[in-house]
């Protein structure tokens, strides 16, 4: 028996000569199949020569043909420098070399949306406009930030709120924009006042303004205030005043009362 880590027996073929090496039984040829190179060298106290071996004589050598132990193992090496990598501070200069490289080497990172990594599926794509984009977010599992933005960038319209997406607008509909106030096309057509708006913005049609009432004279004039009156008729009115009893003969009771 060995001294490894994992005692092992050992033996040597009929009609050899020289040393003896580890009895390779089922139970070990299942670990050279699933263990890394590493692993074995340890737990069974060899060299990398006889791990070397053993792989080779059950077809695990090579990239193509490694073990789940060794998968394992270049995962956790792959983990543990890129976390170094991202705890490391670069400085200007180091910078500006990985750049020199990049460009020399003609080297550009990946495309950010792949298959995988936040795409977007035929799917999830035919799933924008139909409902609010925050609605369409929920179902999709994905920010209303996240939908707005693909749904601007592929120029499909927001969704309008009515059943089945809105109705189009009208030839008649287009012709009244601008001819009355938006309020007063809106209750015309069955449209909302801001969707109008909205639509006469777009078209760039120029608003109609509300025009005001006449101011419309109300009440009448005082009966001592005539003379501010005007004539109904728009007509012209003059008038003198021509005293009859000048320098003729008064009374005396009229003549004080003029006098007092």
């Amino acid at each position: 028996m060995t001294d490894a880590p994992i005692p092992w027996p050992r033996c040597q073929p009929r009609g050899a000569q020289g040393g003896s090496g580890l009895w390779v039984n089922d139970t070990l040829v299942r670990a050279i199949r699933t263990e890394s190179a590493q692993a074995l060298a340890h737990w069974f106290g060899v060299d990398s020569t006889v791990v070397w071996r053993w792989r080779t004589a059950f077809g695990v050598s090579g990239r193509a043909a490694t073990t789940r132990g060794t998968k394992a193992l270049v995962r956790a090496a792959a983990k543990k420098g890129a976390a170094a990598l991202k705890a490391k501070v670069w400085t200007t200069a180091e910078r500006a070399a990985k750049r020199r490289i990049a460009k020399k080497l003609k080297l550009r990172p990946n495309p950010r949306w792949q298959p995988g990594q936040g795409a977007w599926s035929a799917a999830e794509v035919a799933a924008l406009g139909t409902d609010s984009d925050a609605a369409v977010a929920k179902a999709l599992g994905r920010t209303t930030r996240a939908v707005a933005a693909q749904r601007g960038l592929r120029g499909i319209p927001a969704h309008s709120g009515w059943p089945g997406g809105g109705p189009a607008w009208r030839a008649d509909e287009l012709a009244l924009l601008g001819t009355d106030t938006d309020a007063a096309v809106a209750a015309r057509i069955g449209r909302t006042p801001s969707a109008v708006s909205q639509k006469r913005l777009a078209l760039r049609v120029r608003a109609r303004r509300a025009t005001l009432a006449p101011n419309k004279p109300q009440g009448d004039f005082p009966t001592y205030n005539l003379g501010a009156k005007t004539a109904e008729g728009g007509e012209f009115r003059a008038g003198a005043s021509v005293p009859l009893l000048r320098d003729r003969a008064i009374d005396r009771p009229r003549a004080n009362l003029q006098q007092a």
